[in-house]
């Protein structure tokens, strides 16, 4: 059956995590409410420019969007599935925690 639905919790993009990112969105319908807990597997970032797009997050003081597009596993009501998830950001309100360097590489 499906019902139409409010957006009561909807996680916003503030950080550019690679993986990894635990997410929880609520839906209400009525009396009934949904709350889907979701993992990000894979993510993406795009920051538009006036030269054109810049892959990879790029934070800052200037105008623009961050773009996010990923993978993520969901899990609601005792169920788990697959699927993509995409938000976007202003630039401003996106941070980018610092390069990690796999020392195994070496």
């Amino acid at each position: 059956m499906i019902h139409d639905a409010d957006v009561v919790l909807w996680p916003r993009l503030d950080r550019a995590v690679p993986h990894g990112e635990r997410l929880t969105i609520e839906l209400r319908a009525g009396r009934h409410k949904a709350v889907i807990t979701a993992q990000t597997i894979a993510s993406a970032f795009v920051t538009p420019t006036p030269q054109g797009r810049s892959y990879g997050a790029h934070p800052g003081d200037g105008q623009g969007t961050v773009l996010s597009p990923a993978f993520a596993r969901y899990e609601w009501d005792g169920e788990t599935g697959y699927g993509g998830l995409e938000r976007s950001a202003p630039r401003t309100a996106v941070t980018a925690p610092a390069a990690q360097v796999d020392a195994s590489r070496d």
